[in-house]
């Protein structure tokens, strides 16, 4: 399948880095007091783009990939995220079920899936996949482990990024429900770092799942603001 593609275009008269971050997936599970429901991870970044004709690509390749780790500090803004290990799975549809993932953590080891308890055809709720958390260690943790949703680095096959995560806790199930949302932020971070997007300059959401194609244009005017159009 062909990736989707955001093309981002500098027109706002002054040369700028730019950054693509995931919409938060919904967490079934998730708890209304959540306290980082305004942190986001950096999914992919430019090198500083002149104006008026800068421009970059951010490509996405449509997969489903669940993540584990541990972050070896405090889950904050600026941390930068690694996965330990991943995993791709297939999510619920109204014809079939989706995957349900297993992540252990033994003394001594990072975070890593459980291949032998991974189990097809046993989520229902559609567009959905679950990640188990076993009992393996204990909660709090100083290394901070992880689970979450991810996807492949567009320019290095083999690696995986992730795009959302949620601090592990044992004996937990999380059921993701992925999208296709995306924002283009003006500023400086790398692949992997939580940000707080409470005064970024950004994009309005990016639904790559509606319209006619699978590309966007998204043009930085000279007076800050963006437009998102199909490409």
């Amino acid at each position: 399948m062909h990736p989707y593609t955001i093309f981002v275009r500098n027109h706002s008269g002054r040369s700028q880095d730019y950054y693509l971050f995931a919409d938060t997936p919904d967490l079934l599970n998730k708890p209304a007091d959540d306290k980082t429901k305004d942190w986001r991870i950096v999914f992919q970044a430019s090198l500083l783009l002149p104006s008026p004709h800068g421009s970059i690509v951010f490509p996405i390749k449509p997969s489903t990939v669940a993540i584990c780790g541990t972050a070896k500090e405090k889950i904050l803004p600026g941390v930068v995220i690694y996965p330990s290990d991943w995993q791709e799975v297939v999510v619920a549809t109204d014809d079939s079920k989706g995957d349900h993932s297993a992540v252990t953590m033994p003394m001594g080891g990072d975070a890593a899936f459980d291949r032998a308890k991974f189990r097809k055809d046993s989520i229902e709720q559609k567009g959905a996949f679950a990640i188990a958390v076993d009992n393996s260690f204990r909660y709090p943790h100083p290394m901070s482990p992880f689970v979450g949703l991810g996807a492949p680095d567009p320019h290095k096959p083999d690696n995986v990024v992730p795009l959302a995560i949620y601090g592990a806790e044992p004996s937990t199930t999380y059921c993701v429900l992925p999208n296709l949302r995306f924002c283009v932020v003006a500023g400086t971070a790398e692949a992997g770092q939580i940000v707080d997007i409470t005064d970024l300059t950004k994009s309005d959401i990016i639904d790559l799942s509606t319209g006619s194609t699978i590309s966007r244009e998204v043009i930085h005017k000279n007076d800050g603001t963006f437009t998102v159009d199909e490409a």
